[in-house]
């Protein structure tokens, strides 16, 4: 039966029946709320190697490669079952050649390091998956080549550093972004910018804001 598995360190969504509907609802709905991310992708206008966190089916994934090309997009993804699911996906939308699929979770800094260091780092609904963002933050923040850009698409309501112990987040718009300006300070993250409406959040990072 499928479900969900809290980790130290994030969810794991487990079953492939759950993957595929999780893609098919993706197929019919995400128009309805990625447009901002796109556009924010266009307005970064990178190319090169992009890395992907949380990639799940790998709807996004195909939508990015469709849209802006990339040479190459590393997922990683921490469940096997997502992973086949999306590894069938891609390769049904002709991107095999310039998609890999990594298996493991975004606080592991030893993986992420050993994937190189990329043009366009982002992520979609992903972070309030993360059991220590600022890990997380960090780790993609060093993974930046020196003029890359990281874009973390996420619910507004995105609040402390662990799915397992959350409390009651601060009311109003203002003590969210305070709230995810002291994950990013943690993270060792000074140059940032915010863009939150009204149920979804951008961060936007580069070493160069």
């Amino acid at each position: 039966m499928p479900e969900n598995i809290e980790t130290s360190t994030s969810v794991v969504m487990t079953g492939k029946r759950m993957a595929r509907n999780y893609l098919q609802m993706q197929k019919l709905f995400s128009g309805l709320y990625m447009q901002r991310f796109y556009r924010t992708l266009s307005e970064c206008a990178r190319t090169g190697r992009f890395l992907e966190i949380g990639s799940g089916p790998a709807f996004q994934t195909a939508e990015v490669m469709r849209r802006f090309h990339p040479a190459e997009i590393i997922a990683v993804e921490p469940s096997l079952d997502m992973i086949s699911v999306a590894s069938e996906y891609i390769m049904k939308c002709g991107y095999s050649d310039r998609v890999k699929f990594v298996e493991g979770f975004v606080e592991d800094g030893s993986l992420i390091r050993g994937l190189g260091q990329f043009d366009l780092v982002y992520s979609t609904l992903s972070m309030h998956h993360w059991a220590s963002p600022s890990i997380g933050l960090a780790n993609l923040y060093q993974a930046l080549k020196p003029e890359g850009i990281m874009v973390i698409f996420d619910f507004r309501l995105t609040h402390g550093e662990s799915n397992h112990n959350k409390q009651k987040p601060p009311q109003g718009m203002e003590s969210e972004k305070t709230d995810i300006q002291t994950v990013l300070l943690h993270a060792g993250i000074k140059k940032f910018e915010l863009q939150s409406g009204l149920l979804f959040q951008t961060i936007l990072v580069s070493k160069n804001l």
